[in-house]
């Protein structure tokens, strides 16, 4: 965990004081930071897509309520969290099989209204599962969309993991398709 000042921010970056970041130290995390009066500008976060010694690049700001947040003032507090929420669905045609190693989602969709988006969480009290689910508007003609992936941001980010679908889909412009995820836990 990182706290202290910004000395500059823009829609898609922010540079802390002092810098003595270690490249990638702080990829997957988040960087928060209270935007104004917490009445009409509160807490605003970016997820950290990779930083360089001096510099966090974000996705974007984003509300507490997953809505697009405004971009906090140059000078802002901010403070740097891990984060292991990947809210972020991708869909690929690529073929091979789902496996634990991979770090990207190759060739994932990127356009035709089938690019990366923000899923919906739902999880019911006293139960070890929880779903992510989103309803693609589908722009342009695919003929077998394989499988999806997790992500911790909107832009690059870190993969959680990728599942094969139950079914390719083949979808056109004007459908909608809905991907629903449903994870288990254990322990």
């Amino acid at each position: 965990m990182k706290d202290g000042a910004f000395t500059a921010t823009s829609a898609v970056s922010a540079t802390p004081s002092g810098g003595g970041l270690t490249t990638d130290q702080y990829k997957g995390w988040r960087v928060f930071s209270p935007n104004g009066s917490a009445v009409t500008n509160p807490v605003v976060y970016g997820n950290i897509n990779s930083n360089s010694t001096t510099v966090l690049n974000i996705d974007q700001w984003w509300t507490a309520a997953d809505g697009v947040g405004t971009q906090p003032a140059a000078t802002n507090g901010y403070s740097i969290v891990p984060c292991s929420l990947a809210r972020f669905m991708a869909l690929t045609t690529d073929t091979a099989a789902a496996a634990a190693g991979d770090t990207v989602l190759a060739s994932e969709i990127a356009s035709g209204g089938c690019a990366r988006a923000l899923a919906t969480y739902a999880h019911t009290g006293g139960t070890n599962t929880y779903t992510l689910q989103k309803a693609f508007s589908v722009t342009a003609p695919f003929t077998a969309i394989h499988k999806m992936a997790l992500f911790t941001a909107l832009s690059t980010g870190i993969m959680f993991f990728e599942t094969v679908l139950n079914q390719d889909a083949t979808v056109g412009n004007g459908d909608t398709l809905t991907v629903t995820e449903t994870v288990s836990l254990s322990g």
